[in-house]
């Protein structure tokens, strides 16, 4: 059994729903596991290849090709990963009150800060009568993510999505409750996989309609994962690049320093593009601000990471003590 690979499709407290394509089944990790895990990264997350023993538990997790992380809601410093081995990030937003352009930006640096292709969808189009405004203000904050305009209702766009879906290909969808991300998947899949409900009316808010993260597979052996909305972005970041500026990175090269920080150095070939009207004073405002984002989740990553090694070394101290009688 322990050479057969299966994949985590579903999470849930204590337990995990796993397929090697033709079989479902429930399990856990083993005890083994559990006590060789030090973060609650180490456990498997929706997306994960993962082997059996001959019980049927997990013993080990495949080394992951990718990984998006969020950091946990509230002040504590901690990573929670929503899902692995993904290719492509649709970020969702719909065309209403709710709609927000930080927020997108926040997805952004979650996905290229983690090496995951982002697309942004607008959904709810037969519902807005004025979409070319939202493309225009995405486009001009980020002009090198691609848009999409979706209608599940109308099926319009959704043809598009599918397209990019290609054997072995694995996506993630995000995005805040109500936008229409389990339609979306609904439509995708063939059937209706995921509850979806209204958004309220006197908000345009959504009702949390998916409670876990769940992994399915497509007519033609693509994999698409969707997720509960995400009202809190905590980023949590595995590289501090993103394609997303990439005219400035190339602007960055002609820089006197090598560690240019782009902000009052000498010789700063960015700055110079700024004065000059090269580079527009938008443009290096949002870079700034990612930047500075990242920085700051950055250093928090840094101090959530000591205190855990603090208290793994208290741990093996008193386990050693332990021992000893």
């Amino acid at each position: 059994m322990g050479s057969v690979k299966w994949r985590v499709i579903a999470v849930y407290k204590e337990a995990y729903k796993i397929s090697c394509g033709d079989k479902v089944e429930i399990t856990k990790v083993t005890g083994s596991f559990i006590n060789n895990a030090v973060v609650r990264s180490d456990f498997p997350a929706v997306g994960d290849w993962v082997y059996l023993n001959d019980f049927g538990f997990i013993e080990r997790i495949e080394p992951r090709r990718s990984q998006l992380s969020r950091k946990t809601a509230g002040r504590r410093y901690d990573e929670q990963v929503i899902a692995t081995n993904i290719d492509i990030m649709f970020i969702v937003a719909s065309l209403n009150k709710e709609f927000n352009v930080n927020k997108i930006g926040r997805y952004i640096i979650l996905a290229e800060t983690n090496r995951i292709r982002p697309i942004i969808l607008l959904t709810k189009l037969d519902l807005c009568e004025s979409p070319e405004e939202y493309i225009e203000k995405l486009g001009f904050y980020y002009p090198n993510i691609e848009i999409r305009l979706i209608s599940a209702f109308s099926g319009i766009g959704v043809e598009e999505v599918y397209d990019d879906m290609k054997e072995g290909i694995c996506a993630v969808f995000v995005g805040a409750s109500g936008v229409g991300k389990s339609t979306l998947v609904n439509k995708l899949v063939g059937a209706d996989r995921m509850k979806t409900s209204d958004i309220r009316s006197k908000d345009d808010k959504g009702r949390h309609t998916t409670t876990h993260r769940e992994l399915f597979e497509l007519d033609n052996g693509a994999f698409v994962i969707d997720t509960p909305g995400i009202r809190e972005i905590g980023l949590w970041i595995n590289d501090d690049y993103f394609n997303e500026f990439q005219d400035i990175y190339l602007l960055g090269n002609a820089c006197k320093y090598r560690n240019c920080k782009h902000i009052n150095e000498a010789g700063c070939a960015v700055l110079r593009a700024l004065r000059s009207g090269d580079l527009s004073h938008e443009r290096y405002r949002s870079y700034i601000k990612m930047t500075r984002e990242v920085y700051y989740s950055k250093l928090g990553q840094d101090m959530g990471e000591r205190i855990r090694f603090k208290n793994k070394v208290k741990k093996m101290c008193k386990n050693e003590r332990y021992n000893r009688h």
